[in-house]
């Protein structure tokens, strides 16, 4: 790891205690576990193959399956409880693609 690469997880790390909501995984292949996550509920367009979707929503979480969602064990039709609307009734919704997933960080698009 690269000395920028620990400068970001530690950034990354002041940005969930700032801005960080708890949020409960379900992977396809069953069980479950909570973590934090910075949501956005405004995300914008994404553009595929297939053409442009608008996710509900999308979460950042740390890219290590011990204290997050590490890209390589997700799997269509994993799903995470949510707060949809800031503040609200949590409510669990499928993940409709991995955005992006570099350094410790994994975006995930959430219908």
């Amino acid at each position: 790891m690269t000395q920028f690469d620990e400068y970001f997880v530690d950034a990354f790390d002041m940005l969930e205690l700032e801005f960080g909501e708890t949020v409960t995984y379900y992977p396809r292949a069953g069980g479950s576990r909570t973590m934090t996550a910075i949501v956005d509920r405004s995300p914008p367009e994404v553009w595929t193959p297939a053409g442009a979707i608008t996710p509900s929503l999308t979460i950042r979480v740390q890219n290590d399956a011990s204290i997050g969602i590490s890209h390589d064990e997700i799997d269509a039709g994993d799903q995470v409880l949510v707060a949809v609307v800031a503040k609200g009734t949590p409510e669990r919704r499928t993940f409709m693609s991995t955005l992006n997933s570099d350094g410790q960080v994994t975006e995930i698009a959430v219908r």
